[in-house]
């Protein structure tokens, strides 16, 4: 398999997010990996601002759609245990959250050919 990057970044205070569906699945174009992703959070149909003269909003699909919802649950952390550095959270996040079922043998293979 051939990481994909951002997420396949390594280091002590990252935390590589993946996009989740409405139904808590993978969503279909996230990263995804048991040593490359730390978190997922909702990604999929997310209401946000758009980028328009008038300023409007939409529903946007995406990482950096689920990215402020990882986010959010580290800063919860950083909120509540203040002695915890940035290291220690991104530490501890992965090892707090619900685990998602892992991507199909179809998708592996289709990342696969890819790359």
């Amino acid at each position: 398999v051939i990481p994909d990057f951002p997420a396949s970044y390594t280091g002590d205070n990252i935390l590589s997010v993946a996009a989740t569906g409405t139904s808590d699945e993978l969503a279909g174009f996230s990263n995804f990996g048991a040593k490359s992703v730390d978190i997922g959070a909702p990604g999929v149909d997310i209401y946000s601002t758009v980028l328009t003269a008038s300023g409007s909003y939409a529903s946007q699909s995406g990482t950096s759609m689920a990215a402020p919802h990882a986010s959010g649950a580290a800063a919860l952390y950083e909120i509540v245990l203040r002695d915890l550095n940035a290291k220690m959270i991104a530490a501890l996040v992965p090892e707090r959250v619900a685990l998602i079922a892992p991507p199909s043998p179809l998708r592996l293979r289709e990342h696969v050919r890819r790359g």
